[in-house]
């Protein structure tokens, strides 16, 4: 099952991801503190306000807005978990610290680029993003838990190499420092998710 899962995911084409950026302040999570929790289920996939980046460039643009896709998406999704009955407890931990840390990233992510004068829209999230939303929307039971962590295996991958990706050649060293800080995160959750899916 969770090979069939992961094969459909990864066979959906990569789509440029939308700027999402949360509004919400940070509330203490369960593992680490600061994440407030996701209230939207359903986000917008209407293409997003541009960025602009005074003291950036295009690439900094880009990676402000897959950033907060990425923070979304981890919120939402871990949402679904969390209020599933039939989700097992160690999942649920996992969700939580989703939520927490996906939240509070979100968070910085949006004071750190209002402090270097760079604007960010609104979080909405690509097409590609919507779509596992949707699947896992559908799914109930077992095969929610394990439709989610085969998400979050192929979401925390990207993410991993996003964040590293602008730590090494990112404009910003303010950004380029707090992606080094969410690559470790993300690395942590990456491992997590991993062996999640190994014991089902």
């Amino acid at each position: 099952m969770r090979v069939t899962l992961a094969v459909l995911l990864l066979a959906v084409p990569a789509s440029v991801a939308a700027i999402a950026q949360t509004s919400a302040p940070a509330t203490p999570g369960t593992t680490r503190p600061g994440a407030p929790p996701a209230s939207q289920t359903s986000p917008s996939t209407t293409p997003p306000p541009m960025v602009t980046a005074p003291r950036g460039s295009r690439l900094t643009a880009e990676y402000l807005a897959k950033a907060a896709a990425v923070d979304l998406f981890a919120r939402v999704t871990s949402e679904f978990i969390l209020r599933d009955p039939a989700t097992s407890l160690e999942v649920k931990r996992f969700g939580e610290m989703l939520v927490s840390d996906h939240g509070a990233l979100g968070t910085r992510l949006r004071e750190t680029a209002q402090a270097l004068g760079v604007s960010v829209g609104v979080p909405v999230m690509s097409e590609r993003q919507q779509e596992m939303i949707d699947l896992l929307r559908q799914s109930s039971g077992q095969l929610r838990g394990q439709m989610f962590l085969t998400q979050q295996l192929v979401a925390h991958q990207e993410a991993l190499e996003l964040h590293r990706g602008y730590a090494a050649d990112g404009d910003l060293a303010e950004l380029r420092s707090l992606a080094a800080t969410a690559a470790r995160i993300i690395g942590d959750h990456l491992r997590d998710a991993q062996r999640l899916a190994a014991s089902r």
